[in-house]
């Protein structure tokens, strides 16, 4: 499989090539966890749920990764040895107010309802240089 970046397709477009035959594109989920101390004390989180349930559809992985609600700083992926199905993980951002930790996870996934492939992985976690990387199986 070959990852696209938006400069590619826009060579592929202006060509009269339509690179999304096919292809039902990305989109991504986006998940949140608070914890405060007296939840860390119970070992729980304060509250969680859906930053965002469901984008919209982007043709490349790296108009998805720039969208303002992807970007996080993105440190890891959720399996030291990645694979279809697992997600990124942010580092957690303390509130200066409250100082309640907040964390995300970003769940990327295909319009067409394959899995990731471990080129797209590897994409994905070169681009937001996220720590697991290194171990994708690339067969």
């Amino acid at each position: 499989m070959i990852v696209l970046t938006m400069e590619d397709q826009e060579n592929l477009i202006d060509n009269n090539i339509d690179p999304y035959i096919g292809f039902g594109g990305y989109y991504f989920k986006k998940t949140y966890d608070v914890v405060s101390q007296e939840s860390a004390e119970h070992g729980d989180v304060e509250s969680e749920g859906w930053d965002v349930e469901k984008s919209e559809i982007f043709h490349c992985l790296e108009s998805l990764l720039k969208h303002p609600k992807a970007m996080e700083n993105w440190v890891e992926w959720s399996a030291s040895h990645p694979k279809p199905g697992d997600w990124l993980n942010s580092e957690p951002r303390q509130d200066m107010f409250d100082g309640k930790y907040t964390s995300y996870s970003l769940f990327i996934e295909r319009g067409d309802g394959l899995e990731l492939s471990p080129e797209e992985m590897l994409y994905i976690g070169k681009f937001v240089g996220a720590y697991g990387t290194e171990n994708i199986k690339n067969d």
